[in-house]
């Protein structure tokens, strides 16, 4: 047994991260640097979301912080494997792979968010989410929508409930959701304007998701 803890944790038997000094204030860098990013994104969330014009479109999109902050948390948690890795013992070297495997994935999903964009003009709702590699993109032409309403879809990260837009198409009903999220919440006044211009009937109560 003994044996085996030797070559699972190293020959000091503890959990000592890191070793010496450098790694000591690494650790603490990362740590610092992952406390403050978790503030961020969990509780000050992606903040005011920009929109520009182009043309009778309007594009919404995140935040170039945002994409930023996850980037830089990728290489946070890159260095952190590194510190994991150079420990001796089994259990460190696995432990130091997983993170590059986590911070190789966060470094390349990143970047999606760049990409991810909502386009809202007189004749359609164009909207792009999803990752790099597998988005998922969503047009809905206005003068197709006979009815637009909400419902909820589960709970959000925070613990609230989730909303979904949800548009019936003519002329069998067919529906499209559309979640709502940080971006379709910042364009929903100009959605159910452009919508109720091609007379789309729209559900009386679905302003309370603008609160």
């Amino acid at each position: 047994m003994r044996r085996f803890e030797k070559i699972l944790f190293g020959d000091t038997l503890e959990f000592k991260i890191p070793i010496n000094k450098t790694q000591m204030w690494i650790s603490r860098g990362i740590i610092a640097a992952a406390i403050v990013l978790f503030l961020i994104f969990n509780i000050l969330g992606p903040g005011d979301i920009p929109s520009k014009k182009e043309g009778n479109a309007t594009i919404y999109y995140m935040p170039p912080f945002l994409p930023i902050s996850i980037i830089m948390l990728g290489i946070i948690i890159g260095i952190c494997s590194i510190v994991f890795f150079m420990q001796p013992g089994l259990f460190f070297k696995i432990v130091g792979i997983v993170l590059i495997v986590l911070s190789a994935f966060t470094l390349l999903n990143a970047p999606a968010i760049f990409f991810n964009r909502l386009v809202v003009t007189p004749d359609y709702l164009y909207d792009r989410t999803g990752s790099l590699f597998s988005p998922k993109i969503t047009k809905i032409d206005f003068d197709s929508v006979s009815y637009i309403t909400y419902a909820e879809s589960g709970e959000n990260k925070r613990k609230r409930p989730g909303y979904e837009l949800q548009f019936f198409i003519k002329p069998d009903g067919e529906l499209i959701r559309v979640p709502l999220n940080s971006l379709t919440k910042k364009a929903l006044p100009e959605i159910l304007d452009k919508a109720a211009q091609k007379d789309v009937v729209i559900d009386e109560d679905i302003n309370i998701l603008e609160e």
